[in-house]
C-alpha cells in the first residue's frame, strides 16, 4: 500500500509532537523528583492581604481600578488562588523553563557573535549593553521626575505633620557620570534624572543623602561595587552602605548610633566561587560572559535578633544568621539560569519585613520603604538600630501612610536607587512613589 504524502506528513507531525510531549513530561517529573530531593530548597509562603491590614484612609486616596486588580490577584478567595497559581505555571513554562529555552537563546547568541552584532535594541524590554570595561548595564532614558519628586514631598509633610523625621536616600547606579562619561547624558540619563529629582527636593526643604558621591570620596571603584552580570550592587557594598547611612544619621540627626561595628574587620567574609550569573548575565547568556564569585558576610560581634516576614511565615529569633536563606548554595546541580544567590540576603525581601536588634543602645525605630538593594543593605542597617521595618512597594498593597501611623518610627527613610526617579512618567502602574 503506498503511503499518500499528506498522510506521510500527518505520521511525521503526530510522531513530532508524541515527543515534544514526551520530553516536556520528562522535564517536569524530572523537577518534581528534584523538589522531593531537596525540600528544603524554597520556604512556604501565603498570600497576605495588606490593604485589609492597613488600609486606605478615604476614597480619593483608594484607587478603585486597581483595587479591583488588587482584590482578584492578590486579595482572598479561590478565583486569586486560581489566577496566581495559572499565571505562575504559564509565566514558567513560557520563559525560562520552557523545554531547550536556554540552548534555544544561547544559540541565538552564537549567531550574533558569529555575525559580530554588537548592537542592543532600546525598544526591548531591558536591553541589556556591554560597557568598555565588560561589565553590563542597561540605559535609562530621560524622564519627567516631577510627579515623583511632588509624591516624595507630600510624604515628608505627613511625616512631618505626625512629628516623624523623614530622609531620602539615593543609591548609586552602575552607570558613572565620571568613569562612564561616553555614556553617561548620551545613551544613559540615570544620573542626570535623579540630578533634576534630588534638586527639586532640595528646594523644597526635603532631606536627602546621596550615595553617589559617598562612594568616590570612600575611595572605591564604582563599576567594582556592582556585580558585573547584574545591575545590583554585592554585598560588601550593601555592608559599606549601611555604615554610611548611619554616619549620616549620627552627624546630621545626633543619633547614639555605632556605624563602627560595621566595619569590614568586624566581619568573616565566605567567598563561593563562580556562584553569582545576574538577571543580565542571564539575557546574554554563558557563551557571552561567565558567573561571577559571590559573598556571604558573617557578624564576628554577637548578635541576637528577632526577624519577621509574614507572608514567608518567617517568625523567630537568634544570631544574624537567621536573616539568610542560603539553600540554594548547598544545591549539587546548580543551575545559573534559574538560582538567584543575591535572594539568599534577607531571603529575597518580602513584602513587609520586621528586625527587632536586642544588642543595641540605639533605641531608635525606623521605617524603610525600599527596593531590591535593600536586600542587602536592610540587614546589615538592622544591626544599628533597636527595630527596622521594611516596606517594598513592589509587593506591599496596603496604604503606606496606615503603616506609617500603625508602626509610629522614629524616621522614615526612603532607599532606592539611582534609575528609579521618574520612572512613574514611563510606567503608569509604578507604585514605588504611591505613598498613599
Amino acid at each position: 500500500m503506498k503511503l499518500r504524502p499528506e498522510k506521510f506528513l500527518s505520521c511525521i507531525f503526530i510522531c513530532l509532537l508524541v515527543l515534544f510531549l514526551s520530553l516536556v513530561f520528562f522535564q517536569l517529573g524530572r523537577r518534581g523528583l528534584d523538589k522531593m530531593k531537596d525540600p528544603e530548597d524554597s520556604l512556604p509562603s501565603i498570600e497576605i492581604d495588606w490593604t485589609k491590614l492597613y488600609p486606605f484612609e478615604s476614597e480619593s486616596d483608594f484607587d478603585s481600578e486597581s483595587a479591583q486588580i488588587t482584590q482578584f490577584t492578590q486579595g482572598g478567595g479561590v478565583l486569586r488562588r486560581i489566577y496566581n497559581y495559572l499565571k505562575a505555571r504559564i509565566d514558567e513554562h513560557t520563559s525560562k523553563k520552557l523545554i531547550f529555552y536556554s540552548g534555544i537563546i544561547e544559540n541565538a547568541k552564537r549567531y550574533e557573535k558569529f555575525i559580530k552584532w554588537d548592537i542592543a535594541y532600546m525598544g526591548d524590554y531591558n536591553p541589556v549593553v556591554r560597557l568598555s570595561d565588560g561589565y553590563l548595564t542597561v540605559f535609562t532614558p530621560s524622564r519627567d521626575v516631577t510627579g515623583d519628586a511632588l509624591s516624595t514631598l507630600e510624604l515628608a509633610n505627613f511625616c512631618e505633620s505626625l512629628d516623624i523625621k523623614f530622609l531620602y536616600i539615593n543609591l548609586p547606579n552602575k552607570i558613572c557620570v565620571s568613569q562612564d562619561k561616553d555614556v553617561s547624558g548620551i545613551l544613559d540619563y540615570c544620573n542626570q534624572n535623579t540630578d533634576k529629582f534630588l534638586n527639586m527636593l532640595k528646594d523644597f526643604g526635603v532631606k536627602y543623602c546621596d550615595l553617589r558621591k559617598n562612594l568616590h570620596e570612600s575611595g572605591l571603584n564604582h563599576h567594582e561595587a556592582f556585580f558585573r552580570t547584574d545591575h545590583h550592587w554585592k554585598p560588601e557594598t550593601g555592608l559599606w552602605a549601611a555604615r554610611e547611612i548611619l554616619k549620616f544619621l549620627r552627624n546630621n540627626y545626633n543619633w547614639p548610633v555605632t556605624p563602627e561595628i560595621l566595619n569590614p574587620e568586624n566581619f568573616d567574609i565566605v567567598i563561593y566561587k563562580d556562584r553569582m550569573f545576574g538577571s543580565q548575565g542571564v539575557k546574554v547568556t554563558l557563551l557571552q560572559d561567565k558567573p561571577e564569585d559571590f559573598s556571604m558576610i558573617y557578624p564576628k560581634f554577637d548578635t541576637l535578633i528577632h526577624f519577621e516576614i509574614p507572608n514567608l511565615l518567617i517568625n523567630k529569633s537568634g544570631d544574624f544568621n537567621i536573616t539568610y536563606n542560603d539553600r540554594s548554595l548547598r544545591k549539587r546541580n546548580y543551575n545559573y539560569y534559574v538560582s538567584n544567590p543575591y535572594s539568599i540576603y534577607n531571603h529575597g525581601q518580602g513584602a513587609f519585613t520586621r528586625v527587632t536588634n536586642y544588642l543595641t543602645s540605639c533605641d531608635k525605630k525606623i521605617l524603610v520603604i525600599t527596593d531590591s538593594f535593600g536586600t542587602v543593605f536592610n540587614p546589615f542597617f538592622a544591626l544599628g538600630v533597636k527595630q527596622l521595618c521594611e516596606i517594598d512597594l513592589r509587593y506591599f498593597t496596603g496604604s503606606v501612610k496606615s503603616i506609617i501611623k500603625s508602626e509610629r518610627p522614629d524616621m522614615v527613610i526612603i532607599t532606592y536607587y539611582t534609575t528609579q526617579p521618574g520612572i512613574s512618567s514611563i510606567y503608569k502602574n509604578n507604585k514605588l512613589f504611591d505613598f498613599r
